[in-house]
This record gives C-alpha cells, structure tokens and sequence, in this order.
C-alpha cells in the first residue's frame, strides 16, 4: 500500500511539473489543429447534407481514418519528447524512494496523458458538433452515406469513411468505446517506446524510433499487408483485436524495470 501511494505521489508531481511546461500545450494545440483539418470536412459535409448528426460521429471519423489518425497522434508524441522525464528536482523529489516507484510514476504518467490527449480531442468534437447534432446509439445519416461510398460525395467534399460493415456490427457508443480504446493503447505504446529507450542516454533515441516506428507502420499499412501494421491494430475497424498492443506495452514495461537499474536520474541533463 505504501508503494502504490508514493507512486501515486510522484506521478502527481510529474503531472503538476508537466502541465506548466509550453511543451505540453504545444504538443495538445499540434494534436488539436491536426484534428480539425479533417473535421472540418465532415462538418462542411454535415451542414450540405441539413441532418442531425452523431456528436460521436466526428470523432470516429477522424480517428479511424489511417491518415489523419497518422498525423494526430504526432502531437502526442511531442507532448512526451521530454521522456524520460528528468529536471532540476528529480533527484530531490526521488531521494526517499527507489528508481522502480519512479519508473511506475512515469508509466502512469504516459498512460494518463494517452488517455486525457484522447479524450480532449473526443469531448471538442462532441462541443463541436452538438449544435448539428444528438446524442444516442443510431449511426447518422451523413456518416452513413459517406460509408457507402457516395461518389458524388466523395469528390465534391473530399470525404472517406470506408466501414459500412464495421457500422452494421457495432452502435456509435460501442465503435466510439472501442476506436477510444485503440488509439490510448496504440499511444500508450508509442509513448513506452519513446521512454525506455531515452532511458540511460542523453540524446533523444527514443523519439525518433517512436517516430519511426509510427511512420514505417503507416506505410506498411498502406502500401503491403496491414496485418504486419501496429497502427493498424489500434482500429477496431480493420482488426478486432488489440492483443499485440498489450502484448508490446507488457513488454516495453519490463523492460522499463530492467533499464531503469542502470539510470542514474542525477547525470543526465535536459533542456527546458
């Protein structure tokens, strides 16, 4: 009980130091202005069409979408480039603790900024659309038409929303729930990526590897088989299952715990 409260502590710490840094609301205003890029085109499609929508529907419209999902998540990737997330008062703040209660603070940081970057964007949506729109488990008609490949839609608008079948098996609270899902995990392991390999080093190895492993999964996604894509797992629309998401954060936590031996928190020096 002990050891959950001083993780709790120091994660409370973490989340205090980071939310009054400019690189965290950079990387939420990168994230958001990326969002509404493709936003803006469902919306334009919505006031053409003169029909109630889904306040979900903006959501799930940018975030299963390969593209702009691709890009989005770059503003999180930015928010956690600080990784392994050492300053001035680490050591002092640690002194009383060990290096693994840091490293379950840190774990939990990562996980809690995946989750609230992603519920920012789906609750702006929703504030977004709710002067267009309802709240309920139907699927709207504007959404509905664009899935069905409306041609005319298509090019006039510039609109995609390929998942007819995903749409018939699932209501809008449960592809919300499970697109939502996908995308904090997908995040999550990105964000473990970033920081265990940042960890006992003084350059930035772990962005640019996160970075490259989102790029090089996208492209895999688009241009080969999308089963050997890590981005393609965090849609529910393509794959039904989020195993090796689980699987990887498992094993970059581990991992964690082993590299964080050979860290010391003291040495290592950051810019702010």
């Amino acid at each position: 009980m002990k050891t959950v409260i001083k993780t709790l502590r120091l994660f409370i710490e973490q989340m205090r130091f980071e939310l009054h840094t400019t690189r965290v609301w950079l990387g939420v205003t990168m994230g958001l202005a990326l969002f509404l890029v493709p936003l803006e085109k469902f919306l334009s499609f919505t006031k053409f069409r003169n029909e109630p929508v889904n306040i979900l529907d903006g959501f799930l419209y940018v975030a299963l979408n390969p593209q702009q999902s691709m890009l989005i998540i770059l503003g999180f990737l930015f928010l956690l480039s600080d990784a392994p997330f050492i300053h001035e008062r680490t050591s002092q703040i640690t002194i009383r603790t060990s290096k693994r209660i840091w490293n379950s603070s840190c774990l939990l940081y990562i996980f809690s900024q995946a989750v609230l970057y992603y519920l920012f964007l789906l609750i702006f949506s929703m504030l977004l659309l709710c002067r267009y729109g309802y709240w309920g488990e139907i699927w709207s008609l504007p959404i509905t038409q664009i899935a069905k490949q409306d041609t005319l839609m298509i090019s006039q608008f510039n609109t995609s929303f390929p998942y007819w079948e995903f749409m018939k098996d699932h209501s809008v609270f449960q592809a919300c729930l499970l697109t939502f899902t996908g995308n904090v995990l997908y995040a999550c392991m990105l964000g473990e990526v970033l920081y265990v390999l940042n960890l006992n080093t003084r350059f930035s190895i772990g962005t640019w590897a996160a970075v490259f492993l989102h790029f090089s999964g996208y492209i895999t996604r688009k241009e080969f088989n999308s089963q050997w894509s890590l981005q393609d797992y965090a849609s529910p629309a393509t794959n039904n299952t989020f195993v090796p998401l689980f699987l990887l954060i498992l094993l970059f936590t581990l991992l964690s715990y082993w590299y964080i031996k050979r860290m010391d928190y003291c040495i290592i020096d950051k810019e702010f």
